[in-house]
């Protein structure tokens, strides 16, 4: 059964590199992540039932893949895509808008690390913050604004030359950010980031190469797992930091290769399945509502699957995320979950590839700051939904949302009430590539 799944990974990358030469394009986004989460079936071979599960988004993206080279083939490549980078600008308009959004992101750190007696504690806590950090949803959605905007401060930088000026404030805020994604415990609330800046580099100012992207993913996936080990037995006593490395026989936690594996092996082992009948879904309008409002408010999918299927082994210390097409599984059963999950998770990626070739394979959009934060709310999207491939519903939904989409738009707002200096030549600038793009069309 593992040989469908290496014909499939292997077809559905032939499709995705052999169609299109952006290393980033959303097709081969999810292979990548597929890949990441799955491959540790391959080490410890789970159920032909698992197998069968886990072929279903693989089959998923092979579609995709296709898809993706039908809406592509005769676009501009994303290296024919890049602008020339536009005049220098002195404006520090957007630098006061994105750190004036960056104030409350700050402000919410201060509050979690006072509320919890000072700095050793508030340490002492990341590895029990399921249960500790209950009640400060708004603080830890706050802290999550900062990383989003410090890709907007990035991208906004790249369309235009910038003084040193410029880049030392940039420094400094993903300084502030790194430091923050620490704080959260998160092995995203750190790494993320740094891929989206690259990948941000990629298509704003040079495509990096697939080998180079290879390797990237390679530090990163060992970063993460590296993280995963030292944040566990996470202290600060008496001024001295102790983490799970000093501690733990392992260096490297391998549990990610499984994320997409061990969720539907519980499911599948259950002698019954207990259905949530949507209610994990509903949770997306319910989450924000404190319980004590509302006592029965839906679980979210990781609790609910968590609680049935993995016998709340933490007791609500932790919890197991189901997956996206697990999540279907366990509202609705299989026939159904598995329907369900293909047109929903289709549909999904079918609208992200649309909006990738309308945005980033357009040449006649001109790159100015206005482009470079649409580019951020795209990656983003995309971020988000391959994260939604081994997550649950609510948590990647809502964070996508409250982190994410709503404060990108607020900076997108302000930068269309500020104009920034020099706007008119950026559009002049603009149909230029306009007509660079039209004669390129004609050459072929």
């Amino acid at each position: 059964m593992l040989l469908i799944i290496a014909i499939l990974m292997f077809i559905g990358g032939a499709i995705a590199v052999t169609s299109n030469s952006d290393t980033f394009s959303p097709a081969k986004f999810f292979l990548a992540f597929y890949l990441l989460f799955h491959v540790g079936a391959f080490f410890d071979p789970p159920t032909n039932i698992v197998v069968g599960l886990i072929a279903v988004p693989l089959f998923l993206a092979v579609l995709m893949a296709l898809n993706e080279a039908s809406q592509t083939q005769y676009l501009p490549t994303a290296r024919e895509a890049i602008a020339p980078t536009l005049p220098k600008s002195g404006d520090y308009r957007s630098v006061i808008v994105l750190w004036a959004l960056s104030v409350p992101s700050i402000f919410a750190q201060y509050y979690m690390i006072n509320e919890f007696g000072g700095i050793e504690a508030y340490v002492g806590s990341i590895e029990t913050r399921v249960r500790d950090w209950s009640g400060y949803g708004w603080a830890r959605t706050l802290i999550g604004l900062m990383s989003t905007l410090n890709v907007a401060y990035f991208a906004i930088g790249l369309v235009r030359r910038r003084a040193n000026l410029w880049w030392v404030l940039f420094a400094l805020h993903f300084a502030v950010t790194f430091f923050l994604g620490l704080g959260t415990g998160s092995r995203g609330g750190m790494l993320n980031i740094l891929a989206l800046l690259a990948i941000t580099f990629h298509y704003l100012k040079r495509p990096i190469s697939l080998p180079a992207a290879s390797a990237l993913v390679v530090l990163l996936v060992g970063a993460a797992s590296l993280f995963g080990v030292a944040r566990s037995r996470l202290r600060i006593e008496n001024g001295q930091l102790t983490t799970g490395l000093a501690t733990s026989t392992e260096t490297f936690s391998l549990n990610s290769f499984f994320y997409g594996v061990e969720p539907l092996d519980y499911i599948t082992r259950a002698p019954q399945l207990v259905l949530a009948e949507g209610s994990t879904f509903l949770s997306f309008f319910t989450n924000a509502i404190p319980r004590e409002l509302y006592p029965d408010k839906p679980d979210t999918g990781g609790v609910f699957f968590t609680v049935n299927y993995a016998g709340n082994m933490w007791q609500g210390l932790s919890n197991l995320t189901p997956t996206f097409l697990g999540e279907w599984i366990i509202n609705f059963g299989y026939l159904a979950g598995i329907s369900g999950f293909f047109i929903a998770y289709g549909l999904l990626f079918n609208g992200l590839i649309r909006w990738y070739s309308r945005l980033v394979r357009d040449p006649d959009r001109v790159r100015d700051r206005l482009f470079a934060v649409d580019l951020v709310i795209y990656l983003h999207a995309v971020w988000a939904s391959v994260a939604l491939m081994v997550g649950e519903f609510t948590n990647i939904a809502l964070g996508f949302v409250l982190t994410q989409l709503i404060p990108l738009l607020a900076v997108r707002t302000a930068l269309v009430l500020i104009p920034e200096p020099g706007a008119k030549r950026a559009v002049r600038s603009g149909r230029s590539s306009k007509a660079a793009a039209e004669r390129t069309r004609r050459a072929r």
